[in-house]
């Protein structure tokens, strides 16, 4: 996946969980597994969170590419934070480029950027030079 984002959207992905705002009483959370990601902002003054996720959002994050973001993953709510701590949210291998905050933590559980994310500093995210050869517009 290759996200170009302008300085006028506010975020590349936001996630939403388990979300009683729209009567979801079933405690069923979202849960994806994400892979080889490359996300491009326009420099962490222009451009606000790379990746917001809330609402209990869990998933599993993999090779993932963060440039040019004041704040790389942005976490919001109780149930998100929990998801962190039993491990149904997780980054492995991630590497941040021009990110003033890696991880900003708006759970109220208390972890650390460890606990979220590992292996950073190893991710290539998506190859976006080849990835799409071959593809034509009709």
């Amino acid at each position: 996946m290759y996200i170009s984002n302008r300085a006028t959207d506010d975020k590349a992905i936001e996630a939403d969980g388990y979300n009683t705002d729209f009567s979801n009483a079933s405690g069923i959370f979202s849960k994806p597994t994400v892979n080889n990601v490359t996300i491009i902002g326009e420099g962490s003054a222009n451009s606000a969170e790379a990746v917001r996720l809330r609402a209990g959002t869990q998933g599993i994050f993999n090779n993932i590419m963060i440039t040019g973001y004041a704040e790389g993953f942005d976490l919001d709510d109780l149930d998100t934070g929990n998801g962190v701590v039993s491990d149904d949210l997780q980054v492995t291998g991630v590497t941040f480029v021009d990110v003033i905050l890696n991880m900003k933590n708006d759970t109220t559980v208390t972890f650390t950027d460890a606990d979220f994310y590992t292996a950073e500093g190893t991710a290539t995210g998506t190859d976006y030079a080849t990835w799409g050869a071959g593809w034509t517009i009709e």
